[in-house]
């Protein structure tokens, strides 16, 4: 997987040093195609080059589209009442509309597995892939693979691959432009440890650079980029703050509310990665730092989403100083409103470093 990551960044990298000879860039969309790169690589064996682009610019508008309508906590509350779809208008219209986008990305995967299918070698001994066990389990009486399930798993697996990690990655660039403090002692630490600012960093790597891993912790709690966790079932009765919870119970667990803790991390709105290291310069483990949940359903992409945030950042802030299109007008740290709440587009300066 590092070496699939390492693709992705050494293409980001190199587009960043040719549009930079150009003038200022904006970093988002290509941050995106190149983490929605990785995951596809993974599910349907490539990635999102000039032929292809294509696919990824379909799937993104309809995300976007789509996650504009989960963010607005309305729709969330309302949506779980079928009886509020049924028959508010406003309800009716917005869950239409999700239904529709909703439907374009499992068509595009449909699409994608009926490819697959065409050149797959079913009869192989080795199973390579799950459309090749899906074929081999087809007259088990209990078996769960199907079509329909496979293609479930794959949209899980592109959503948790690829949003909220590029997300993550755009805050972290506008966290370097706001705080270039942060950044200065990350060129200091990259430069006392990897020496090379033409070296590619590897995951091996990560334990020399703790100030690199606080950065990103920093970032997922500062920017806290999901407005509001997906709902869950309660499995039993409890209480919780005096208030009893029935079993069966839809609840919305706020992960959002431990990040930003005054007790736990004073002065939350402020960009404070040390506060993640202690007096020997080794990573604090805060119990609420929770970005990705906790317990059996945390997110399903928390493995792959740390190891892109450490080797995208450490080899970006490695290879290049970034510095505002404006010394003067700093990019606004606004919020979109969305299921994962990403920056406005903005644009800034990489320049080589040497």
């Amino acid at each position: 997987m590092q070496e699939r990551i390492l693709t992705e960044c050494e293409w980001l990298m190199e587009k960043f040093e040719e549009l930079a000879k150009v003038g200022p860039i904006a970093p988002m969309g290509l941050m995106n195609r190149t983490v929605a790169s990785v995951i596809n690589v993974v599910i349907f064996g490539y990635r999102f080059d000039e032929d292809s682009v294509h696919h990824f610019n379909l799937i993104q508008e309809t995300m976007d589209l789509q996650n504009k309508v989960l963010g607005n906590p309305a729709c969330t509350i309302t949506f779980k009442s079928e009886w509020m779809r049924n028959n508010i208008p406003w309800v009716r219209n917005k869950f239409a509309l999700l239904m529709k986008y909703r439907d374009t990305i499992y068509q595009y995967f449909y699409d994608m597995i009926e490819e697959h299918k065409k050149c797959a070698d079913f009869e192989a001994e080795e199973c390579s892939d799950y459309l090749k066990e899906m074929y081999k389990r087809r007259n088990e009486e209990d078996s769960t693979f199907s079509d329909q399930q496979f293609v479930s798993v794959c949209v899980d697996l592109w959503i948790a691959g690829m949003e909220t990690t590029a997300s993550t990655m755009a805050w972290g660039i506008l966290a370097m432009l706001h705080y270039p403090a942060a950044l200065k002692r990350l060129h200091e630490e990259l430069d006392d440890v990897i020496g090379d600012v033409n070296q590619l960093i590897t995951l091996p790597d990560k334990s020399r650079l703790p100030y690199c891993q606080a950065f990103m912790m920093e970032v997922q709690r500062w920017a806290n980029i999901i407005p509001q966790n997906l709902m869950r079932l309660t499995s039993e009765s409890t209480v919780v703050d005096g208030h009893r919870v029935e079993a069966g119970t839809r609840i919305v667990p706020q992960i959002s509310t431990f990040l930003y803790d005054e007790k736990v991390f004073p002065n939350p709105t402020s960009f404070y990665p040390s506060r993640f290291l202690d007096e020997h310069n080794n990573i604090i483990q805060y119990k609420h730092f929770v970005p990705f949940s906790i317990g059996k359903r945390q997110c399903l992409g928390e493995g792959l989403a740390k190891m892109e945030l450490f080797l995208f950042s450490a080899n970006i802030a490695n290879r290049f100083d970034i510095t505002p299109n404006d010394p003067s007008k700093l990019p606004e740290l606004k919020r979109t409103f969305s299921f994962a709440f990403k920056p406005v587009e903005f644009d800034c300066r990489f320049i080589r470093r040497t």
